[in-house]
């Protein structure tokens, strides 16, 4: 979607306001520190992780209420942030968020998990085969997992070509028997629709989670998009792994339920990932400017310890970085295995 005359004029009548936000926004942010440490303790019950059943109510977390007399340079500047959304929707005559409309072909059909005893069953998996970089046969199978099956969970780092600061972040499972299921926060674009940043400061596009195998979400990127793509396996135990999966999966449920905006600041891929991680670890993510900016999410990432520190975290980029393999192996039906194996390509 191209932006239209009547857009250029309000984004330039707002252009300095906004851009001076996100520049409070980051000072508010860097030199911010966690507390906070991964769960670790208690047995781990599929009831009382509260993964909704077939007639999944979509219920969020609650709000949580911070001791402060006044608000938060963070707060001041989210506050700002929602009164000039405001001030352009009504300019703009924004739309709610919608689950129904005219989507591309490979955002039409939406996830959701249902449960039955101590199983786990994720509806609409997306298994594309990619020829170009939008062209591609769409199709969605089913999978039944135990919540045990969940054995790690990786961070996946894709950066943008044109920008270094800026990267598309996602989350891959493993389970027991080898397989893995990645999941993206996208914008779910409709027909006719191309990403726009600055438009989704706006409300413009809604926010979807693609559930997916790898070889759907990664060698598009590779091949066809031409970008280089991290995998980093976390420091997440297993039942650490569990414990997010779910969280994953009540996210999944309650965007089919009650859909919701994508935001180019709050609501994107990186935050939907920090959500998650703090949902079950409190605290654990800090506000940082690497947030904001998720080229660098790697590098905090590895600065919490979250994911390997072995080496030096060049050392442990560049091992990470699984560009070529996928590549080769992108028809591969042991892909996962193969961008994983270390293989040095010449």
């Amino acid at each position: 979607m191209q932006t239209t005359a009547r857009h250029g004029r309000l984004f330039s009548a707002l252009g300095r306001r906004i851009c001076a936000l996100i520049l409070v926004l980051c000072a508010a942010q860097v030199g911010c520190r966690s507390g906070g440490q991964l769960a670790s303790e208690g047995p781990l019950n599929l009831e009382e992780l509260g993964l909704p059943t077939i007639e999944m109510p979509a219920e969020g977390l609650p709000a949580v209420k911070l001791p402060t007399t006044l608000p938060s340079p963070r707060e001041q500047v989210n506050s700002a942030l929602e009164t000039t959304k405001v001030q352009l929707a009504s300019l703009t005559h924004a739309k709610q968020p919608t689950n129904d409309a005219d989507w591309v072909d490979e955002l039409k059909v939406l996830p959701y998990a249902t449960t039955s005893g101590d199983k786990i069953t994720i509806h609409n998996i997306r298994d594309c085969e990619f020829f170009t970089y939008r062209d591609s046969l769409v199709n969605h199978i089913d999978r039944t997992y135990k919540l045990d099956d969940v054995q790690t969970v990786d961070f996946i780092m894709v950066p943008f070509n044109n920008n270094r600061a800026i990267a598309h972040t996602m989350l891959s499972f493993g389970f027991k028997n080898g397989e893995y299921l990645g999941a993206s926060a996208e914008v779910r674009l409709e027909k006719g629709e191309q990403y726009d940043a600055a438009l989704g400061l706006f409300g413009q596009f809604e926010l979807t989670y693609v559930l997916a195998t790898e070889r759907d979400l990664i060698p598009v990127r590779t091949t066809y998009r031409e970008c280089d793509v991290y995998v980093y396996r976390s420091t997440a135990t297993p039942r650490q792994s569990q414990l997010l999966f779910v969280d994953v999966l009540k996210r999944v449920n309650s965007l089919k339920e009650k859909p919701e905006f994508y935001d180019t600041l709050s609501n994107n891929c990186t935050t939907n990932i920090v959500r998650h991680i703090n949902a079950i670890s409190p605290g654990l993510v800090p506000h940082d400017y690497r947030v904001l900016f998720p080229g660098f999410a790697d590098r905090l990432a590895y600065d919490l310890k979250l994911i390997d520190t072995s080496a030096p975290f060049e050392t442990v980029r560049q091992r990470s970085r699984i560009t070529d393999l996928a590549t080769r192996y992108q028809k591969s039906p042991d892909f996962s295995a193969r961008i994983r194996s270390g293989e040095t390509l010449r």
